[in-house]
């Protein structure tokens, strides 16, 4: 017997609005049913984390501004990429 398991469904991916400098980066989705969030950073390694909300720390300015994206884990499966998102850093 084969179990073919559902991939999880595209996530959708917010954050806490343009930023002046200094303040904290923070990514938030909607897809709460899941293993493991991967946090996909414009400049910077991927972020790996067990929780649907993720703040950038202050002392990681450097990966801020750009595009993020975010996938998804359930079940060993993979989602899509989120839809991209873009982080303006005021100066």
């Amino acid at each position: 017997m084969v179990t073919i398991l559902p991939k999880p469904a595209q996530p959708d991916l917010f954050s806490n609005g343009t930023l002046c400098e200094g303040e904290e980066l923070i990514l938030t989705t909607t897809s709460t049913s899941v293993e493991t969030y991967q946090w996909l950073p414009p400049n910077g390694p991927d972020i790996e984390d067990t929780d649907p909300q993720y703040t950038v720390p202050v002392t990681d300015e450097d990966i801020h501004e750009g595009t993020w994206r975010l996938i998804v884990t359930q079940f060993g499966c993979e989602s899509d990429p989120s839809e991209p998102l873009t982080v303006n850093i005021d100066p």
